[in-house]
């Protein structure tokens, strides 16, 4: 009911604020531990992902599945070649679009290690240890449709040039709410990973 109103009740990704202005923050993200799978129909990769957590998976020393709780965002991001290798390899939405296929992620309950985390019955999904990264964030409200989204985005960009602040890499794309919530409620995020002293503080 929360995240249909609204308001954020599940556990999300944890960070230290390094910067705030009216536009957006700069955060330094921990390191997560994620599940994943590549997609080319966003609703199949959702439900590729949704069916791990609700239980299609395999608990550690368990005899039954094992539902794993939630979180927010859920991230989607393109597939750059810098990556494909990596992710080849294996298991909060994060997009841009120039490819055909994208990856989706879930940011798993931090409770969890590589060790103690279920592992997937369905082999599209990946478990993977996620680094920690520093992220230029803007959040927004509204559907979060491809048009706001890049719309969001190029505001992000030109206020980080403004700044003098270097982007490293690709955006990713977070979506906080389900898809029944009322749109001026929800929260999107457009994040983009920069160049920014971690010790830096304002």
């Amino acid at each position: 009911m929360g995240l249909m109103l609204g308001r954020i009740t599940v556990e999300t990704p944890k960070y230290t604020l390094l910067k705030s202005t009216p536009c957006y923050q700069i955060r330094s993200y921990a390191p997560s531990l994620i599940a994943q799978v590549s997609y080319t129909d966003e609703t199949d990769g959702f439900w590729a992902l949704a069916n791990f957590i609700f239980g299609k998976n395999t608990a550690q020393g368990k005899k039954t599945p094992e539902k794993v709780a939630m979180t927010a965002p859920v991230l989607t991001e393109p597939i750059r070649e810098d990556i494909s290798e990596k992710v080849a390899m294996t298991a909060p939405v994060l997009t841009e679009h120039k490819t055909e296929s994208k990856l989706m992620s879930f940011v798993m309950p931090s409770k969890y290690t590589l060790d103690t985390l279920p592992t997937p019955v369905d082999s599209r999904v990946r478990i993977l240890q996620k680094e920690g990264q520093t992220m230029a964030v803007l959040t927004f409200s509204g559907f979060g449709s491809e048009d706001s989204f890049k719309q969001q985005e190029n505001i992000l960009l030109k206020a980080l040039e403004t700044d003098n602040i270097q982007v490293t890499g690709t955006s990713v794309r977070g979506r906080y709410n389900p898809p029944w919530t009322v749109p001026f409620l929800r929260t999107n995020e457009i994040m983009v990973p920069v160049d920014y002293p971690l010790e830096s503080k304002e």
